[in-house]
């Protein structure tokens, strides 16, 4: 019976036959025999479960980039068939669905191919060296199947050597065969193929890689996974949880830029001069720490529009300001807890965040609310008005996610960003106390006096028309908490500082300005649209001359 059983079934699948067995979920895989015309070509083993008829769809966006890219546009030679060779009819019924007629079998074949050469995260890539493939933009599944695994194998052409992916591994143990869960899993797992370096390092005994394509012996990839680690450690301490078995860091360096988070993954850009120019590099090391965060902001710690997705349609929220600005503080807030980073570089990035809302007329037009649910029409598609109708949810997010942890600081008595579990220590440099420390001491928690100083006793210059350039620190610090809460700061300008903005408060009449000479007109303006009880406002002193002293 045994020798019968095997002879049928060889019988069988060398005369193309269907086999004796069901296929219960979608089956992929890919090859490449036409790379060097950017083509990467898929044939799937669809199950039927008795329909008579099949239906098909391809997403029209990706998670992490809020735009309709119409993947389907990339698809050619469509073509259905019965397990034993056999055309079937397949019908173009949407954009992006098709209905294959499929009575009487329990599972068809269906290939077709897809063209891949724009160079961004959120689409596809392929050419003689690499392949770049993201779900989205590669896989047909048959509507409804969304909750079955995918299994998905890659055929690599001789000179490639690396699949390398966040998709779990198949149970076989095969290379380059992989197991998705269900389709969100397929979905948020990009590929990189080719022949990459790979670099392995643990932290708290979980493995990570940063797998590059690219670099042309100009990047020390060495020391950049040892950077990577410690963006990843230092992250990881602030969550207090790797919620992950595996990560992978996909790095392209294919003189693009620009990154997409993903649950255990994240693809990145850059330039193969990035490594070797200490401010591109710092950028680099940026958009890790930008990407990494999102493993907790965004894919874990998510609206509830975000996931399950409808990858067919605009899925609008509120809260991408929360998404992508809040992240967009922390990531070089991380890279100064990481030690990557120095002071004043840090105030410089969180300066230029400040002055580029600063310079945008649109933020007096578009809430973050406003601009978060709008991204899919004006964030990703802008035109030449854009910028007096519209903000950038990353950059007034980051500064609006910057002073709302002052205020939860202040109002908790905690310590001031970067400080640790010690209040009295230093937030960014460990060698010295910080100013925040003295001026926490002056404020009774108990006190009436709602302002807190920006950024723990920093002051922000303001230059011409109230641009902001850089941060300062306050040099001399002198007051007391008396009956009325009042403290006295005393700000020792530097040159060619025309204006100083100090204090942040909720209520801005509590703020009173005294100076040692004449400083002009105070004015309250200042991310407006903040939703608070008694709203949130700022003393802009636009000019002065002199020492000044500031009283609240």
């Amino acid at each position: 019976m045994i020798r019968t059983s095997t002879l049928c079934l060889l019988l069988l699948t060398l005369t193309g036959l269907a086999p004796i067995f069901a296929i219960d979920h979608p089956s992929y895989r890919a090859t490449f025999p036409e790379r060097q015309n950017h083509y990467v070509e898929v044939r799937a083993d669809i199950p039927t479960h008795g329909q008579g008829t099949s239906e098909l769809r391809m997403a029209a966006w990706t998670p992490g980039s809020y735009k309709i890219r119409d993947y389907a546009r990339f698809v050619e030679g469509l073509a259905a068939h019965t397990p034993s060779g056999a055309p079937l009819s397949i019908e173009k019924v949407a954009k992006d669905r098709w209905k294959v007629q499929c009575e009487g079998i329990d599972h068809y074949r269906l290939t077709y191919r897809v063209y891949g050469r724009e160079m961004t995260v959120r689409t596809n890539f392929v050419e003689e060296s690499f392949a770049m493939l993201n779900g989205a933009a590669t896989w047909i599944i048959p509507h409804g199947s969304e909750q079955a695994p995918y299994d998905v194998q890659f055929v690599l052409p001789a000179e490639w050597t690396h699949s390398e992916t966040g998709l779990p591994a198949h149970p076989d143990g095969a290379a380059h065969h992989y197991l998705a869960p269900d389709y969100d899993t397929l979905v948020d797992c990009p590929v990189l193929l080719g022949t990459l370096n790979v670099q392995e390092f643990a932290v708290e005994g979980i493995p990570h890689f940063l797998v590059s394509s690219g670099g042309d012996d100009l990047w020390d990839f060495e020391k950049a996974a040892l950077d990577c680690k410690k963006i990843v450690e230092a992250e990881a301490a602030m969550w207090e949880v790797i919620p992950y078995q595996s990560y992978r860091f996909l790095n392209m360096i294919v003189e693009s830029g620009g990154g997409l988070e993903h649950k255990n993954s994240t693809l990145m850009m850059t330039s193969r001069f990035s490594f070797r120019d200490p401010d591109r590099y710092l950028r680099w090391l940026g958009l890790v720490s930008h990407e990494f965060f999102h493993t907790w902001n965004v894919k874990r710690l998510r609206p509830i529009a975000l996931g399950p997705f409808d990858y067919s349609r605009e899925v609008h929220t509120d809260d991408l300001w929360v998404v992508e600005g809040i992240t967009s503080y922390y990531d070089d807030l991380m890279l100064a807890r990481a030690g990557l980073t120095d002071r004043k570089k840090y105030l410089k990035a969180l300066s230029g965040q400040i002055e580029g809302v600063q310079k945008t007329p649109g933020r007096e037009v578009h809430a973050l609310r406003e601009t978060s649910h709008d991204a899919w029409t004006h964030f990703y598609q802008r035109h030449e008005n854009s910028l007096n109708s519209t903000i950038s949810y990353y950059t007034k997010g980051a500064v609006v996610g910057f002073l709302l942890d002052l205020e939860i600081r202040r109002a908790t008595g905690g310590p001031f960003p970067g400080c640790g579990v010690d209040p009295q220590a230093d937030c960014l440099d460990s060698g010295s106390k910080s100013v925040s420390s003295k001026v926490a001491a002056l404020l009774p928690r108990a006190s009436l006096i709602r302002c807190f100083t920006l950024f723990a006793a920093l002051a922000i210059p303001i230059v011409g028309q109230g641009q902001v350039t850089s941060l300062i620190e306050v040099e001399t610090i002198s007051g007391t908490a008396g009956a009325g809460g009042s403290i006295v700061t005393t700000v020792q300008p530097t040159s060619n500082v025309q204006g100083i903005s100090f204090g942040l408060c909720f209520d801005s009449s509590v703020l009173q300005v005294s100076s040692l000479t004449p400083c002009g007109t105070c004015v309250f303006d200042f991310f407006d649209d903040v939703v608070t009880a008694e709203g949130l406002g700022a003393a802009i002193i636009t000019s002065f001359t002199g020492a000044t002293s500031l009283q609240a």
